[in-house]
């Protein structure tokens, strides 16, 4: 960590940061973020919310931001909370969540129930709860549900599988059979990390499922999850017509060491997909472990 920074290198810094030199604003920006100085907050900020500013370099400056600690939460806050543009409150959004601030978790709260708000603010609102808040945040994910949008339901179901909450299962349970491909496959993975029993009967029926990635999510989820039925729908997924589905059901069959599949899996050890090969081989190397 560098020395704090007196007004003459404040100023000589900001001012590098407005210059035409790459390479100057470049070093300016690393002095900054070097400096843990509170001081640097400022100037880093002005660069993020200038809409003008080269994307790459905005990005950059909030990396600058976030090593300053403590020092930027509370105007990235103010940022969130106040600024009048979308894209500007994103970014602090981004930054807070990137720097795990747990004091962004209540304006978060009170975005994503902010039915005024636009949709892009509030499913990244949803996305910051999912990585920050605790089981007890999944009440707040559930009450928006009923009238989100259909890109909102799904951030909103990432979140509530992500959060691993008891009361959220049943809404994942729900989602499971949604006609909209991206809900279901949001279900299914939130599902496949609950643990909760009810959810195998459900990946086992999902595994039929018309489309091939949420079939592929479906068999690495009772690959974490499964028991006896869910041997049974794996096997049977190594026949599948898309590889993904029989490598994931490959990659599945191994991790629950199901010796059971072992026949299968030699046959799929000849398949005409080299990742499937490479899976069922895999799979067998670990049934070779301790297995019979």
């Amino acid at each position: 960590m560098g020395k704090p920074l007196d007004d003459r290198s404040l100023e000589a810094l900001t001012d590098a940061l407005a210059a035409g030199n790459p390479r100057a604003r470049e070093r300016a920006l690393l002095e900054l973020a070097d400096s843990g100085d509170g001081q640097a907050v400022g100037p880093l900020l002005a660069v993020i919310v200038d809409s003008a500013e080269e994307r790459a370099f905005r990005n950059r400056a909030g990396w600058a931001l976030t090593q300053l600690g403590t020092s930027a939460i509370d105007p990235l806050l103010s940022v969130l909370r106040d600024a009048a543009e979308v894209n500007d409150r994103l970014a602090a959004l981004r930054l807070l969540v990137q720097m795990e601030a747990g004091q962004v978790i209540r304006p978060l709260q009170e975005i994503l129930a902010d039915e005024n708000a636009v949709d892009s603010l509030r499913r990244r609102a949803a996305w910051g709860i999912g990585r920050l808040a605790g089981p007890e945040g999944v009440g707040g994910l559930l009450e928006v549900l009923p009238s989100a949008s259909p890109k909102l339901r799904v951030d909103t179901l990432r979140a509530i599988g992500r959060l691993r909450a008891a009361r959220g299962v049943d809404a994942l349970l729900a989602a499971a059979s949604d006609p909209d491909d991206q809900v279901r496959s949001a279900a299914v993975v939130g599902l496949g990390k609950s643990g909760d029993p009810r959810a195998l009967v459900v990946l086992v029926k999902t595994i039929l499922d018309p489309n091939p990635a949420i079939r592929s999510f479906a068999a690495t989820a009772l690959g974490v999850m499964g028991d006896e039925p869910a041997t049974e729908a794996l096997v049977g997924a190594l026949a599948d017509p898309e590889d993904k589905v029989r490598r994931a059901a490959a990659w599945a069959l191994g991790n629950l060491r199901a010796y059971q599949a072992a026949p299968a899996l030699r046959i799929m050890a000849a398949d005409e997909s080299r990742k499937v090969r490479d899976a069922a081989g895999r799979a067998l190397s670990r049934l070779r472990i301790g297995g019979p």
